[in-house]
């Protein structure tokens, strides 16, 4: 059909705060690259994939949906009452029935009782529901409408009855393996733990009882204060002024994105006043920085935002310095490319540790007696 009244007029998208890069796959296949003689990086030379990202354990396709369909709402200018069809087109959903399109309208507030349903046809479910909703439009019988959807790799879903088999990291057993093949699913992904792999990080996440961010910044909080109560903003305070470095915006007013591209949309501003002492540098890249905004900011925005590095100032942390030497050292012992007059630990400074003692846990790399802490 040749449409005249069809337009995309807005696009929203929220990215899970769990990251693997390809850079840390590889570090995982270092026995096999060596053995075959590959040079590192060829994983996102070929692939074009610079790192996945994974939502939190127990999230619901539905609240992805919602986030990224209040961007697209916020971005397109429409009411809310303006949309007359909701078409939920992922391959993952929260349950078979209900459809997953009734809690995103929900969460989106829409008024009335616009038309919602889910349309699953594998990877096309977006595509179709977006074809049906244009035709709607073109015949007049809806004014706009949306079509959302979220996708996960993380629990193994029974579809029918909406039951979790088995979670990411679970170990599979006889009984777990002939409940995947009866409910249809054919390709799980595993880790593969064995004489070259040992199941530390898996075992630790097992037993590790934090279920949420909040939760792992409240334990530190409680090992780092004893006996004093901690709430959300104090124990947030407390972790990101040990390890982080404070910025200040140049401008009165600095627009963030959600990704570190000067072609990205901007999904809001923060004004210099307001985020003064209310926001760390996680790490810096591509010419933008990755900055963790304060839950005391009042704002409805991401907590993780990139900012364009020329749009602010770096600030030397109170309580922490890594110092030119340490990063020198840190550069040298664990292979990492960056400025050595960068004085702050990164997020891939933490996950390189984490790395190189894992692969140290699992005999590949040299043990120095050197005090690296």
């Amino acid at each position: 059909m040749r449409y005249s009244r069809v337009s995309i007029v807005s696009i929203g998208y929220e990215l899970p705060p769990n990251v693997i890069t390809s850079a840390a796959l590889e570090d995982r296949l270092a026995p096999v690259y060596e053995t075959l003689r590959l040079s590192f990086g060829q994983l996102e030379t070929m692939t074009g994939i610079r790192e996945r990202r994974l939502w939190d354990p127990g999230f619901r396709m539905s609240d992805g949906a919602v986030a990224a369909g209040r961007k697209a709402l916020d971005a397109s200018g429409l009411k809310r009452d303006d949309i007359g069809l909701l078409i939920y087109g992922g391959v993952c959903r929260d349950n078979l029935e209900p459809a997953t399109a009734c809690p995103v309208a929900d969460g989106l507030g829409l008024p009335g009782s616009p038309v919602t349903y889910d349309v699953s046809n594998a990877c096309l479910g977006v595509v179709n529901g977006m074809v049906q909703i244009a035709n709607a439009i073109e015949l007049g019988q809806i004014a706009a409408g949306m079509v959302v959807s979220c996708e996960s790799a993380r629990e193994i879903i029974d579809m029918k009855t909406g039951l979790v088999i088995a979670e990411a990291g679970d170990m599979l057993g006889e009984e777990t393996i002939e409940a995947i093949a009866e409910c249809g699913i054919e390709t799980i992904s595993l880790l593969a733990i064995g004489a070259n792999i040992g199941p530390y990080i898996r075992n630790t996440l097992a037993i590790d009882k934090a279920q949420s961010r909040e939760d792992a910044l409240t334990d530190i909080y409680r090992v780092m204060r004893p006996g004093e109560p901690p709430t959300e903003e104090s124990a947030e305070r407390l972790f990101y002024d040990l390890f982080l470095s404070p910025l200040k915006l140049k401008s009165q007013s600095v627009e963030v994105r959600a990704e570190p591209r000067k072609r990205a949309k901007p999904v809001g501003a923060l004004d210099r006043a307001e985020l003064q002492g209310k926001a760390w540098v996680i790490e810096s890249r591509d010419g933008f920085s990755l900055v963790a905004v304060s839950c005391a900011l009042q704002w409805d925005g991401p907590r993780m935002v990139w900012i364009a590095s020329e749009d602010m100032e770096i600030l030397r942390s109170e309580r922490y310095d890594l110092s030119a030497v340490g990063r020198v050292k840190m550069n040298s012992r664990l292979n990492i490319d960056c400025d050595d007059e960068l004085r702050e630990l990164r997020r891939s400074d933490l996950i390189a540790v984490v790395t190189t003692l894992v692969a140290l846990k699992d005999g590949r790399g040299e043990i120095d007696d050197i005090d690296h802490l």
